[in-house]
Formats: C-alpha cells, sequence, structure tokens
C-alpha cells in the first residue's frame, strides 16, 4: 500500500498534537493509494484505548473512498491486543503511527488478525 506524503504528513502532525493520547482517524483514497486522512476525535482521551468519535464515524465509514483507520502508539508500532479486539473494519488499512520512534505501519485487518503490508510515500 501507498500513501501520498501530504496524507502522511497530515497524519504525523494529528499525532503529535496530543503526545500523551492515542489520536485516531479515517483514511481515504483509491486501490492501495491513502490520498487524504480525516481526524477522528478519541472519546477515550486515553494513552492506550480510542473510540473515535460518532460524527466522523458516519462521515466516513460509508464513502466509496474508505480505505480505513490510523491511530498513534505512544510506543512501538504494531497492533495490540486491544487494537485486535476492537477492529471492525475488515479487508481495510489500519495504519499506527509510533510517536516516540516516528515510525508509520501498515496493516491490513481480515476480521481476525493483523497482517503487516508493505509501505511507500509518494509525492
Amino acid at each position: 500500500m501507498r500513501i501520498t506524503k501530504k496524507a502522511f504528513e497530515e497524519l504525523k502532525v494529528h499525532c503529535r498534537e496530543t503526545p500523551d493520547l492515542e489520536s485516531c482517524g479515517y483514511l481515504f483514497g483509491e486501490d492501495d493509494l491513502i490520498k487524504s486522512i480525516m481526524r477522528g476525535k478519541n472519546l477515550d482521551e486515553s494513552p492506550v484505548t480510542y473510540t473515535i468519535d460518532p460524527e466522523s464515524t458516519l462521515k466516513s465509514v460509508f464513502r466509496k473512498d474508505f480505505k480505513g483507520v490510523y491511530h498513534s502508539h505512544l510506543g512501538v508500532p504494531v497492533p495490540s491486543g486491544i487494537d485486535e479486539s476492537v477492529g471492525k473494519h475488515p479487508n481495510k488499512y489500519y495504519l499506527i503511527y509510533s510517536i516516540s520512534q516516528d515510525k508509520l505501519r501498515a496493516y491490513n485487518w481480515d476480521g481476525f488478525e493483523f497482517a503487516e503490508e508493505e509501505m511507500g510515500v509518494i509525492d
């Protein structure tokens, strides 16, 4: 999968604004290319969990170009047990940005488990 540099930078800015809490939002694009993001509000206000506000959810998941979800971790950018228990969008991308490592990783959720995806940033 690929993400535009603009979308990647917007995602990083969002995640860095609240470095002590998980940031979250939605991904949009076509095929395997993420072209834009929509910020969500983390209703949990937690450093280890997120629940995206319903207004953002309704504006996102029914769009034709909906490609998945992103959120931040304070540590490593790998899915946690919590992420696995709340995965709601099968066959969509889940991007996890590590604030401490300044690293973004991509995963695909098949409804049962996450599989890491190769990811590239393009102009």
